[in-house]
């Protein structure tokens, strides 16, 4: 956009627009590179979260189990922090504890 409002300026002004061109963009560095994939870890997260939050609307206003529920929340808390959540066991050792001989419903 701003590359042709450029060439019309010079036009306007009466000069030839045939040596204006984009120069070619220069390697990202290691440091940028880093930045862009954090950015998108971060959008994913987000999208991910969103995801979480409406299934788990659904599931209060439904009769999810409750162990689903725990486990959406403790995905929706991991991804808003940053933090690394293991859930490994958790779905068995919630079910043990509440009577649920399946794991709730939970994989």
């Amino acid at each position: 956009m701003a590359l042709e409002a450029l060439k019309q300026y010079a036009q306007e002004m009466g000069a030839t627009v045939e040596g204006i061109h984009t120069a070619p963009q220069p390697a990202k560095s290691t440091q940028e590179q880093a930045i862009a994939a954090a950015y998108q870890r971060q959008q994913d997260a987000i999208k991910r979260t969103e995801q979480l939050q409406h299934s788990l609307i659904k599931g209060l206003r439904g009769d999810a189990q409750p162990v689903d529920l725990l486990l959406q929340a403790v995905e929706i808390i991991g991804l808003m922090t940053g933090e690394t959540v293991v859930l490994s066991g958790l779905a068995k050792e919630y079910a043990g504890r509440h009577g649920h001989a399946d794991g709730g419903g939970c994989t």
